[in-house]
């Protein structure tokens, strides 16, 4: 596949900026071309630092084979794919989707992934001593669509490698 050149003119980078969610496009080789403020600042990473990596290479190694899985998937497919993800230990939780972007005869040039941090929408705004976060809602993916689920309807947990399977007592 030929390389392409990915420019953006300023008004396109300024409206990128002003969503209310992070944006960062990675092509159809797994290269990141574009990240917006927004996400730059819920990754905590400049977009000098992250533009022309794989974007495997911006991931731990035992996460890579999920990502590189869910990215051939959305290039394959025309839904969009969820993920929560949880950087930075616990303190972080994101809602991450990844919708495929398409030439005007239907080639797969990439992945847009919109992040939303769903950190304040998940913990307890009241911080134990010790600064403990106290864990109030779960997200969890159920079809396409997000559900926080309440802490205290969590009757057990299962680990299934980089997934976990969440019963709750309703």
């Amino acid at each position: 596949m030929k390389r392409r050149e990915w420019r953006l003119g300023e008004e396109t980078k300024r409206m990128l900026s002003s969503l209310g969610e992070g944006v960062v496009v990675v092509s159809a080789d797994g290269q990141v071309v574009l990240i917006n403020s927004l996400a730059e600042s819920i990754l905590g990473r400049s977009s000098e630092r992250i533009i022309g990596l794989s974007v495997l290479d911006c991931h731990h190694p035992d996460h890579r084979e999920q990502v590189a899985t869910l990215i051939k998937s959305t290039l394959e497919s025309d839904s969009a794919a969820p993920l929560i993800k949880i950087i930075d230990g616990p303190d972080v939780v994101l809602s991450v989707r990844l919708t495929a972007f398409r030439d005007e005869k239907g080639i797969p040039l990439g992945v847009v992934m919109t992040l939303r941090d769903l950190t304040e929408e998940t913990v307890s705004s009241d911080r134990r001593e010790n600064s403990v976060i106290q864990l109030i809602k779960i997200p969890v993916f159920k079809g396409d669509r997000i559900l926080l689920v309440n802490t205290e309807d969590v009757v057990f947990i299962q680990g299934l490698r980089n997934y976990t399977r969440i019963y709750t007592s309703g």
